[in-house]
């Protein structure tokens, strides 16, 4: 099979715009919660979700037929793959809510929503800027943004719990929600690692 050209940095765009599509649907699904329609929603996160991988398979197709990359092979590879990771945390917030039969949101699964969805819209600025990253006077500015909403996604998470055993006397919403937020909270994990591998390419290459 011949190699197609490709251009990496239009891929990492897209592979973000991906991710916001998914953020948008988490957020619009806490927000206007209805149990009944989990299995719809997880339908349609995981034709998003298998459209990136499509995507993710041309570039790892591609890449190893490939003898000059714009940067460093291994960074394509993490960086593809970190994006990868973000529509899966996505998409799997949404099959933990239905495998788990959750019967109501809570305000805080709101809250993640919004910092999950800024941070996707975060990391999709962060691909538009990383092909002419040496002279960007923004990248580092973004990246700086992108930290901060997983700090405040961590300290969301830690008052959370906190609030959880606290006040929950129910045993099993306890043990439901403690899950349903580390998987909020993991995703805002992922999406900071994307700026962590930028700022790789970043340091290799000033």
């Amino acid at each position: 099979m011949a190699k197609k050209n490709i251009n990496y940095y239009t891929l990492f765009i897209e592979a973000a715009g991906y991710s916001c599509d998914e953020a948008r649907e988490l957020k619009n699904a806490v927000e206007n919660f209805d149990g009944n329609l989990l299995a719809k929603n997880i339908q349609m996160i995981h034709t998003i979700e298998h459209t990136a991988d499509e995507k993710k398979h041309v570039l790892m197709e591609n890449l190893s037929q490939e003898f000059i990359t714009p940067i460093e092979r291994e960074d394509i590879v993490s960086l593809a793959q970190e994006l990868d990771d973000v529509t899966d945390a996505i998409e799997e917030i949404f099959q933990s809510m239905y495998m788990y039969n959750a019967q109501n949101t809570t305000q805080e699964a709101i809250e993640f929503a919004h910092i999950i969805l800024k941070s996707c819209e975060c990391i999709r600025e962060l691909m538009t800027e990383i092909e002419n990253f040496k002279k960007s006077k923004v990248i580092k500015d973004i990246i700086i943004r992108l930290n901060d909403f997983e700090d405040e996604g961590d300290r969301l998470y830690m008052k959370t719990m906190r609030e959880l055993y606290m006040n929950t006397d129910d045993p099993l919403k306890i043990i439901i929600w403690s899950r349903l937020y580390q998987k909020f909270e993991d995703c805002c994990d992922h999406c900071e690692n994307v700026a962590k591998v930028v700022e790789g390419v970043i340091m290799k290459n000033s």
